[in-house]
């Protein structure tokens, strides 16, 4: 039987082993634990959030009804109208009649804010045809301290078919009230708490902080920077629905939170409930401590049969030496024939380079033979013209291949820009296409050859020519011109200037000056990188050129390609 060699090494391997699963297994147990102890938790408080909002709801479209059955009795007599009791235990404190000046001409229950006629003139500025509610505001408009009202206020009509207001009835509505009944009493744990804000990101209720009570996201003072890094969160509450998260607020713990929106005719308002993050931590903390110390003694165990192991390990250490030698030859014969292996891969890529090149080679053959019959003057000679430049592609592709032994250089030469310019066309003429955009093509019918080296311009118009489509709405247009132009900014130059426009959107002066760097990007982040114009600029330089851009808001983006035609690239 074969005995098993266990060395220093091995021990301390299994040592660290045992250590790193102990803090792995520790580590996943708690994380596991701890998200789904937040995410009952916040779940518990999305239903209860929820339901305080129901019953805010009730209660206020209770009171309308009541307003409408009112609204309908005092068109016969105000004088009689039954107005149901107002007390400590119902919401609404006060009702009143208004006239068209929206001046109080009578009320019952408790005295009026004076903001009243301001905020419920407010409300009908332009015509409307029900009950509406005003923002919740103190008593006294600027003491906080003072307690909150909001006012539901109801036009009052001859006959059902008018829309002309006659008077106006209203109800003084008790905001403490409701918070009191529906909003208080939102805890799981005594570290809970529900908070309110208005649909203008006003906090107009929260139990710890009175002082920040009438603050809105709206309008952010210095001060409230010194805790808040940013108020994005609050805001993206108040637009969206019901939902989960978590804020931190500077010189307190992290919370984790749920929030549902309160919609109350026009008005709007947001309710949350937040807990401290150090108490989920605590409550998992408490379950896995047992957890965490019969995993310890495990643990110790391990590391002690490991040692015991090693001690008896040490007896056969002076019989073993021999094979230990011979196991480190092993290990280095392995190494140095995985160098072998490595060393055959350049081998390998030419060989496979040179496989490829030697069908297309026979494919661009056959190609310019057919060309050359009578086949030429066929349809099928486009289609040729397709492959034989497809093929030029492949052989671009395994020189990819073979630049792992050495490196392809840059290699401008004399080429045809026009015929450039409708190969390029023609490789993006699918998107074209699919997105119903019109080429206009303002190209002379010869321009002369110049230097430059062809995939790398070629890459840089594609690149142009995507960017003109994402950024153009159907059905939208794109047009090319080529022309000469004579640059005398140092000394006379002739230039060729290649111009791809279209009239999308055009690009935000705020964006205009970051375009060209590496990774900025105004497109989402499934269409681009943000790589293409910085290597499109990059190119042309390189040609000793320039790439300029003129865009306007909604009418559209032109780049302009400026290539020496008597120039040497670099």
């Amino acid at each position: 039987m074969r005995r098993v060699k266990i060395t220093t090494t091995t021990i301390s391997a299994f040592t660290l082993l045992l250590i790193f699963s102990f803090i792995y297994l520790v580590g996943n147990f708690y994380r596991i634990a701890l998200t789904r102890t937040q995410t009952a938790h916040q779940e518990q408080q999305l239903d209860m959030a929820e339901a305080a909002a129901r019953g805010i709801r009730f209660y206020t479209a209770q009171i309308q009804h009541e307003m409408t059955w009112l609204a309908t009795l005092s068109q016969q007599n105000s004088e009689t109208t039954p107005f149901p009791r107002e007390g400590a235990d119902e919401p609404v404190k006060a009702w009143f009649f208004a006239n068209n000046d929206f001046e109080v001409t009578s009320q019952w229950g408790v005295t009026l804010p004076k903001w009243t006629q301001s905020e419920i003139s407010g409300l009908y500025r332009l015509p409307q045809n029900g009950c509406q509610f005003t923002s919740v505001f103190p008593f006294t408009k600027d003491d906080p301290a003072t307690p909150f009202y909001f006012i539901a206020i109801m036009p009052l009509r001859n006959s059902a078919d008018t829309t002309i207001a006659t008077g106006y009835l209203g109800a003084l509505i008790s905001f403490d009230w409701l918070m009191q009944k529906f909003i208080a009493p939102l805890k799981l744990t005594q570290n809970d708490f529900a908070w309110v804000m208005d649909g203008s990101g006003r906090l107009i209720y929260h139990p710890n902080h009175e002082e920040m009570l009438l603050r809105s996201t709206k309008e952010i003072r210095e001060d409230c920077m010194e805790c808040h890094s940013s108020f994005e969160f609050q805001d993206n509450m108040i637009k969206s629905g019901s939902g989960v998260g978590e804020y931190f607020i500077q010189g307190e713990s992290e919370k984790i939170m749920a929030y549902a929106p309160i919609t109350l005719l026009n008005q709007r308002w947001v309710v949350a409930i937040s807990t401290d993050h150090p108490a989920m931590v605590q409550s998992v903390m408490s379950t896995l401590l047992p957890i965490f110390i019969l995993s310890g003694i495990f643990l110790l165990l391990l590391i002690a049969a490991g040692l015991a192991l090693y001690y008896l390990n040490l007896k056969r250490a002076r019989a073993t030496e021999a094979q230990k030698h011979f196991q480190q030859v092993q290990k280095i014969q392995e190494k140095l024939d995985q160098a072998a292996k490595l060393a055959s891969i350049g081998e390998l890529v030419d060989s496979v380079a040179h496989e490829i090149n030697t069908p297309t080679g026979i494919i661009a053959t056959v190609t310019d033979g057919i060309l050359l019959s009578d086949c030429a003057q066929m349809a099928c000679a486009a289609d040729l013209g397709v492959i034989k430049k497809q093929v030029r592609r492949i052989k671009t592709y395994t020189k990819s291949l073979l630049a792992f032994s050495r490196r392809m250089p840059f290699q401008p030469e004399p080429n045809d820009m026009i015929e450039l310019i409708e190969e390029c066309l023609f490789l993006v003429s699918p998107r074209i296409r699919a997105n119903r955009v019109e080429v206009v093509r303002e190209l002379p019918a010869t321009f002369p050859k110049f230097t430059f080296d062809r995939p790398r311009v070629e890459q840089v118009i594609i690149n142009l020519l995507n960017n003109a489509i994402d950024f153009v709405e159907a059905p939208g247009r794109i047009t090319l011109k080529l022309e000469t132009v004579l640059e005398t900014d140092s000394q006379e130059e002739k230039m060729a200037v290649l111009t791809i426009s279209d009239n999308g959107k055009g690009i935000a002066d705020a964006d205009l000056p970051n375009i060209f760097e590496p990774f900025y990007s105004t497109k989402p982040l499934s269409k681009g990188t943000g790589l293409g114009l910085s290597i499109s600029k990059s190119i042309i330089e390189r040609h000793n050129g320039q790439i300029k851009i003129k865009t306007k808001q909604n009418q559209g983006t032109s780049f302009m390609i400026y290539l020496p035609q008597d120039g040497d690239a670099v």
